[in-house]
């Protein structure tokens, strides 16, 4: 289940292909204690300075790679 980006816009706007129903698919699985992880992920992620998470997702990607 991969996702799929696609150019949207002039100025390099993406749109995520089928990402709500991917994620309600995904969460629809997950038990109370899982959701429940998930938001409090979230939440980190939300409160996090940008340059931390910018940070953090390159090093996922090289990590990857």
């Amino acid at each position: 289940m991969g996702l799929r980006y696609r150019p949207t816009t002039t100025d390099g706007g993406f749109m995520a292909e089928g990402l709500k129903s991917q994620t309600q698919e995904v969460l629809a699985s997950l038990t109370e204690e899982q959701v429940q992880m998930v938001l409090a992920y979230a939440r980190c992620l939300r409160d996090m300075e940008p340059a931390v998470l910018n940070n953090i997702l390159e090093g996922l990607l090289e990590d990857r790679n």
